[in-house]
């Protein structure tokens, strides 16, 4: 579950900066030219001199090329500022000379400090002064930019006032720096500054992990106490100090203040507002600075107080200042069952290689490098198109850990760090900071999405088989978000920050197996990274598929409901694990269970029951008593109405406490299963089969039974459903607005996942949830975007809805878990099971771009500021309110019908250029469908067609919903399905408790 973090003090928060393509105008009187043209000399002198120790802390070739750059660009730069009016100013000349500056101060950081590199040269307090003066003429260049924007407003009045307010803060500068270097040594970050430097190198690890070179905890602790710095005296303190704050000065305060000036001089063109500079002055005095975000927006996160945040907010380029916020995860039949074998030559797979030249991006929990699923065996370069990076860190080399199969990984705990409240990286939930894995849960959703083949792969040899991805030739991108706390924690500053990346990186599909919480947040509202970054990502041209989330089967539960989310439910396939249960009067009942263990031949049967009115209490898998029960030795039946597994573990533990051999639980269907700690039966039936069982303990009085170890069932019988846990629909945030859009399967899928995994062996491991399922459908949008480079992710997300299977690949109904079990609706799966090969040949598309995104977010009543925001351009809704029926998504979800209506929907051929569709409608019961025009011809020249659907109904009562279908079919085979969904409301707003 996510967490919601109000802005108070320490508050992380995100500010977003207005963009602008129109610089602030220019004025031809500088009012800083004076005092910067004094201060020239020194600043170059002091520059130079750090130049130098730059380039002597390498190698003495440089020392000539650095020089003759520093000078010349000076040189140049001084020459276009004397020869203008007022043109680039003398900002240029300083922003060059920060940064050289900065890059000294870094160099010589790393090698001991600016006053024992520069002892060659000149005593300390020269070497400080001049230091002190190279900061002074970058600040007093950061004044400028004040006093400008000043100017720019109150010109004349304020001009001698700027010009001496200017001159004394220089002075404070150098005063403020010599203040900062004294009382530095009280700071608590100069003891993380030496700890860090001091322990460079050493890294957290596990002893049982010896192929992967992992160390224990208790090794670390000896290299830290090894690392810890000696006592220094109070002039050593200074002169290190001092060091420490010129360098930490100038490096964060000039490279983030002084370059976006540079940057707000000289460029026409300038991503960030003239603002931005002042924005991040503040940040530098007064907090920490966790991201910045440049591609899909523009801003960046810092720590805040309160104050700070209201101070932030108040400039005129700030859009607005997001509260930090934490999402949490949700949890090989599967490629065949969709008809994606390699095998078959005519199918989506084989038609665009295997997925190669694809990038799929993921959001998750890291990834396990080693996994044989991440090999690049028969791959070739690196695609092109790609601009990211593999990031080290704790146990992760992005030499060895990267190949051109896992071709991008980083890591993202700023945000995380600012606001967890648990405690982080324990010996009970230990985390590497760095892109490596922990929980397994980001290297299980790689693996469907796009992992390599790797042969008789199994858990403990269930489900024994080929491990693959949808895409097994894509590349991919792991983005490290969640870590591992209670449920995994995923911050929203965190979560900007990797759509960000992800978008300038160059994925083609972002895959998102994570959920908010309930109940929901608008999709404008800042506390939903995944709806803003998902959103900036989809006008980019990349598409986002998301999990509907594991809360099912109650309405309404669904989440990532924003219209240009791919919401993807969780099906089951046609597997399963039957595992013999045979009693002793030659019944054999087949439960279900992971169990690899050995059989627990004939032993005693027994189900707790306590004298009383009510004996069955003492059999409530949950708050099992077993104190007059013989339970040592003996397979324990127990009941429980929770269909989650939490039952199922808690009798476990107290049939294994008490010396029992198994444990047969009975309950409501629920489709998730697990294997239990130490190969210990324990096998699921439902109700009807427990209570069998039950009945013949009681017709006995010696009842035995034996446990067979599962076994694996591919094909008929089993039959296809909606996993109980996945998420239903409606939406609870736009109801017009069908959710989930499609489901894949989710349940007990084999992949790839870390040792750490307790539920992993031999590499692999069964797991269940949505988090499985949306990388099904990122696998085949990778497909998709390989085979289709053009289409929009509306058109990827179209074609994929509207060829859905209508049954399962058997011809039979789907149902969907649940109390009762039921056919499946729409607001179960959407449009059904995803069918990849159908997908990659709709005929007709329902494209949606941005200004289709802004008429819903209009006519949903989002206001003009809010949709300006979201969208990061100034938006103005019309005065006549849009119909959010007519937002072309490729379904049709009417919530309140009472009076006719006519809505409208257009279509794009991406078929046969010629081709002719006729219209076939399957009303909702008791509602009246009408299509116009009936008939769709596509030419050469016409490629996109509009119709309308009148929609009516015959009740005169207040309904619940009622389903049907519209669908396009032409002489080509094509058919177009959208689901149609309409309840019937004489009263609005009406909360009906009957």
């Amino acid at each position: 579950m996510s967490k919601t973090v109000p802005i108070d003090i320490q508050a992380v928060a995100v500010t977003e900066i207005r963009e602008s393509n129109t610089p602030p105008r220019q004025e031809k009187y500088h009012p800083s030219r004076v005092l910067t043209l004094v201060y020239q000399p020194f600043a170059l002198i002091a520059m130079a001199a750090l130049a130098y120790n730059e380039a002597k802390i390498n190698t003495r070739k440089r020392i000539l090329a650095g020089y003759t750059i520093f000078f010349l660009g000076t040189l140049m730069l001084i020459v276009v500022d004397l020869a203008t009016s007022g043109g680039g100013g003398i900002g240029p000349y300083i922003g060059i000379c920060a940064i050289v500056g900065a890059l000294g101060v870094a160099g010589a950081h790393v090698e001991g400090g600016i006053v024992g590199d520069l002892s060659f040269m000149c005593p300390e307090f020269i070497q400080s002064f001049l230091s002190g003066l190279a900061a002074a003429g970058a600040l007093t260049s950061v004044m400028r930019l004040i006093t400008k924007a000043l100017f720019n407003k109150y010109k004349n009045g304020l001009r001698k006032g700027a010009m001496l307010f200017l001159s004394i803060s220089t002075f404070i500068q150098l005063v403020c720096i010599l203040l900062y270097a004294i009382y530095f040594p009280r700071l608590p970050i100069v003891k993380y500054y030496r700890s860090k430097a001091a322990s460079e190198g050493s890294k957290t690890v596990s002893a049982d992990l010896a192929t992967a070179g992992i160390q224990t905890n208790a090794d670390i602790e000896v290299q830290n106490n090894a690392a810890r710095p000696q006592r220094l005296s109070n002039k050593q303190l200074f002169k290190q100090n001092l060091d420490y704050g010129l360098g930490l000065f100038l490096t964060y305060a000039l490279t983030l203040s002084i370059f976006p000036g540079f940057l707000y001089e000289n460029t026409q063109n300038h991503k960030l507002g003239s603002w931005y500079p002042l924005v991040l002055i503040t940040v530098y005095n007064a907090v920490d600075l966790a991201s910045s975000y440049k591609h899909g927006f523009s801003g960046f996160a810092a720590k805040f107080t309160e104050s700070q945040v209201k101070k932030i907010a108040d400039f005129p380029g700030v859009i607005r200042v997001i509260p930090n916020q934490f999402h949490s995860l949700q949890t090989t039949r599967s490629w065949d069952y969709l008809g994606l074998s390699p095998n078959s030559p005519n199918n989506v797979l084989n038609d665009t290689n295997l997925g190669d030249g694809s990038i799929i991006g993921l959001l998750d929990t890291g990834i396990w490098p080693e996994s044989e699923v991440f090999n690049d065996e028969d791959l070739g370069p690196i695609p092109s198109q790609w601009k990211g990076q593999c990031v080290s860190g704790q146990q992760f080399n992005a030499s060895t850990a990267c190949n051109n199969k896992l071709i991008g990984a980083k890591y993202y705990i700023d945000g995380f760090l600012a606001e967890n409240q648990q405690p982080f990286n324990t010996t009970d939930s230990p985390d590497f900071m760095s892109p490596r894995d922990v929980v397994g849960h980001g290297t299980h959703t790689s693996t469907i999405a796009g992992g390599s083949f790797v042969y008789n792969a199994s858990y403990k040899g269930i489900g024994l088989g080929i491990v693959r991805g949808g895409a097994p030739r894509a590349r991919l991108a792991m983005y490290k978000v969640c870590w591992n706390v209670p449920r995994g924690q995923c911050s929203n500053a965190d979560l900007l920050k990797a759509f960000d990346d992800a978008i300038d990186d160059g994925v083609d599909v972002i895959s998102v197996s994570l959920g908010t919480q309930l109940p929901l947040f608008s999709e404008v509202d800042d506390r939903d990274a995944i709806s803003i970054g998902s959103f900036h990502a989809v006008t980019k041209g990349i598409p986002v598929v998301c999990g509907s989330a594991n809360e099912g089967p109650s309405a309404y539960t669904v989440e990532n409901t924003a219209p240009w989310i791919l919401t993807v439910a969780a099906s089951t396939i046609d597997r399963s694990f039957p595992t013999n249960i045979t009693l002793g009067n030659n019944l054999t009942i087949l439960g279900q269970a992971l169990f690899a263990g050995t059989e627990v031949d004939f032993t005693g049967l027994v189900y707790p029951e306590n004298p009383g009115l009510i004996p069955s209490l003492a059999g409530v898998c949950e708050a099992l008593l077993l104190n007059n029960t013989p339970v040592a030795g003996n397979v324990v039946l127990c009941f429980t109405s929770v269909a989650r597994r939490t039952p199922v573990a808690l009798a476990v533990s107290s049939v294994k406490a008490a010396g029992g051999v198994g444990v047969i639980v009975a309950k409501s269907p629920g489709d998730v299963l697990g294997p239990c700690s130490s190969d210990f039966p324990c096998i699921e039936v439902d109700y009807e089969l427990g209570t069998q069982i039950l009945l013949y303990i009681r017709s006995t009085s010696s009842p035995v039974v034996k446990l067979n170890p599962s076994m694996t069932l591919v094909g008929k019988p089993v039959s296809t459903k909606v996993a109980a846990f996945s998420s239903r629909g409606p939406n609870s945030i736009s109801p017009a607005i069908l959710k989930p859009d499609i489901a894949a399967p989710g349940v007990s899928i084999l992949a790839a996942s870390a040792p750490f995994d307790p539920y992993m062996n031999g590499g692999f491991a069964l797991h269940s949830g949505t988090s499985m399922a949306t990388p099904h459908v990122s696998g085949i949008a990778a497909l998709l975007k390989a085979l289709h480079s053009s289409w929009s992710p509306a058109a990827i997300r179209s074609a994929i809805v509207t060829t859905a299977w209508r049954t399962d690949p058997f011809g039979e109904p789907i149902f969907a878990e649940g109390s009762p079990q039921k056919l499946a609706d729409p607001f179960d799966y959407g449009c059904r099971i995803v069918n990849p090969n159908k997908a990659a040949d709709p005929g007709l598309v329902y494209d949606l771009g941005v200004n289709d995104y802004i008429l819903y977010l209009c006519a949903v009543g989002y206001n003009n500021s809010e949709i300006s925001l979201l969208v990061g351009n100034s938006t103005t809704c019309s005065s006549t309110k849009p119909s959010v029926l007519n937002v072309n998504l490729p379904s049709i979800t009417v919530p309140n019908l009472r009076e006719n209506i006519t809505l409208t929907r257009s279509v794009t051929n991406v078929g046969p250029v010629n081709s002719t569709y006729k219209a076939r409608i399957s009303p909702p019961w008791g509602i009246s469908v009408a299509v116009s025009p009936e008939t769709l011809v596509f030419n050469s020249n016409i490629e996109t067609i509009s119709f309308t659907v009148e929609v009516s109904t015959i009740h005169e009562v207040n309904t619940g919903y009622y389903f049907g279908s519209l669908a396009w079919t032409d002489e080509w085979g094509h058919v177009v399905t959208i689901p149609i969904s309409v309840r019937t409301l004489i009263i609005r707003y009406y909360a009906d408790g009957n």
